[in-house]
């Protein structure tokens, strides 16, 4: 389980943005991320926690939404 710091002076989650962005710069998340439920179990938060983490990550450009399939790591160009 990835885990989140509720102490933090950083919004839980904008920790859960910066982690599925880090990871995915390593290259262990590759194709597609979690759900917004996989998210919420992962790093044990709310699932609307979850979700406005999948979409701000989607709004700064580090997901690309398909609706219907989820959250995909971008290609680069």
């Amino acid at each position: 389980m990835s885990t989140v710091d509720p102490a933090a002076p950083v919004p839980i989650w904008r920790q859960i943005v910066d982690d599925l962005r880090r990871r995915a710069d390593l290259g262990e998340i590759s194709g597609q991320f979690p759900s917004v439920v996989g998210v919420a179990d992962e790093y044990g938060v709310a699932r609307g926690t979850a979700n406005k983490a999948l979409q701000r990550l989607a709004a700064e450009g580090g997901a690309v939404l398909v609706p219907g399939r989820g959250y995909f790591v971008p290609v680069p160009v």
